[in-house]
């Protein structure tokens, strides 16, 4: 794919829109990933596009940050579509628990701490957290394992990806976000250009999957990431 030609959380996503009539010039891939993408969520879509349009607006002084977190939400949007909303709930369950039923264990003091055998106050405490621990696993697993299920998402399938495979695609993945994350949180310096190559590394990696006859495979992405610096 070539380059651009010159050209949050939930309370960020909401406000986002898709822009019909693109103010930058897309190329024929671009406009493929941009429809790809826009048909798994109009945000996805919107997030891609308008992380291009920015970063083509000269007279704005942080479009390089800006188009940097852009692609970064685009990233972390694919790898959790979306996440159940009880977080805080399950939180409560917890400590109402803990509340209630700390001062009717003999486990505990205010003056040794915890200590001795586990009896029936104690034993709801470690149950309720241990429900909690299970729930938050299943929902809100870690982020090498959000990505693992992202990548058979994004290649079509239900089944696992072969480890060795696995782990080319997320030391790629993973240094893309590391460099979108710091040039978003002006952490990182850079330039527009060497921004360009990385957008290009994640449009690769994006349209090998969502467009698989019309880019190379895994290896024309080792070698784009190679010479930016990221493989």
């Amino acid at each position: 794919m070539t380059s651009p030609t010159r050209g949050a959380e939930e309370e960020h996503e909401t406000d986002v829109q898709p822009d019909p009539k693109p103010s930058v010039a897309l190329s024929r891939e671009q406009q493929r990933l941009h429809g790809a993408l826009s048909e798994r969520g109009e945000k996805l879509g919107a997030m891609y596009l308008g992380g291009l349009q920015v970063l083509e607006d000269a007279a704005n002084p942080d479009r390089v940050a800006q188009s940097a977190h852009s692609m970064r939400e685009l990233m972390e949007k694919i790898v959790d579509p979306k996440r159940p909303t009880g977080l805080p709930a399950k939180v409560n369950e917890v400590e109402d628990r803990f509340r209630v039923q700390k001062p009717k264990t003999n486990c505990h003091s205010d003056s040794t701490g915890w200590g001795g055998t586990i009896d029936p106050p104690l034993r709801k405490i470690l149950e309720k957290l241990e429900d909690f621990l299970d729930w938050f696993a299943a929902y809100y697993p870690r982020r090498k394992e959000r990505f693992r299920h992202a990548l058979s998402r994004l290649e079509g399938t239900d089944l696992d990806v072969p480890e060795s495979s696995f782990k080319a695609h997320w030391r790629i993945w993973k240094g893309l976000d590391r460099y979108f994350q710091g040039v978003s949180h002006h952490g990182k310096s850079t330039s527009t250009e060497e921004l360009r190559k990385q957008i290009a590394g994640l449009e690769y990696f994006l349209a090998s999957r969502l467009l698989p006859t019309t880019f190379d495979e895994l290896d024309a992405i080792d070698a784009l990431l190679k010479e930016s610096g990221n493989a």
